[in-house]
């Protein structure tokens, strides 16, 4: 019903977030070019969500390992992101599971999360084996189960860009190709009767 589904799909857009701001980890490389590899990344955002990264790897990127940290950071500046963003460029980059835990409780695990080519902003192609999240909504259990999600041709690069003449000229943001295997999401019902899963 409509009310189930509306609070589903509201869990279902925080967990796309939280792919979201992996993509953009993945979207931001280095002056020389180098490897960087870090394990064991743990953070806590302002907000009181805890943040774990067990492992990254930007291949032949121009990005400092500070900066790649620095990318990963979650309550980094809007600006320093950006800037982060519109610099980077890589081969590829590699996080094989991101671990969120909200201060509410909730749970969001990523994993196989790839990116090859990556140039300021532009992707050409990104992989997620798959998310699955869990919380609560009105005391009743939420979860969310995606499997690969795969996506061609990635271009954010006017967003990223400073507002002026020169972004003006660049093309708009564009997806090429998109493919998700599988999306399965249970959510409470209104009535207090068990929760209604949604598959597509």
């Amino acid at each position: 019903n409509g009310p189930a589904r509306d609070r589903a799909g509201r869990f279902a857009v925080l967990s796309a977030g939280a792919a979201l701001f992996a993509a953009v980890c993945a979207s931001a490389a280095p002056a020389a070019a180098d490897d960087v590899t870090i394990d064991n990344l743990a953070f806590k955002s302002l907000d009181g969500d805890s943040f774990a990264i067990a492992h990254v790897e930007f291949t032949n990127t121009n990005l400092s390992k500070d900066e790649v940290v620095k990318l990963l950071t979650p309550d980094s500046s809007v600006d320093d992101d950006r800037a982060l963003a519109q610099k980077l460029k890589a081969d590829k980059i590699a996080i094989p599971t991101i671990d969120i835990l909200g201060k509410d409780g909730s749970k969001i695990h990523l994993t196989g999360l790839t990116a090859s080519h990556v140039d300021a902003g532009r992707i050409e192609a990104l992989d997620l084996a798959s998310l699955e999240a869990t919380g609560t909504d009105n005391g009743g259990a939420v979860s969310v189960k995606s499997g690969a999600l795969h996506l061609d041709g990635l271009d954010v690069a006017q967003l990223l860009a400073d507002d002026d003449a020169a972004s003006a000229a660049l093309s708009p943001s564009r997806l090429v190709g998109l493919t998700l295997n599988g999306l399965d999401i249970v959510a409470p019902d209104p009535e207090d009767t068990p929760g209604q899963t949604i598959h597509i």
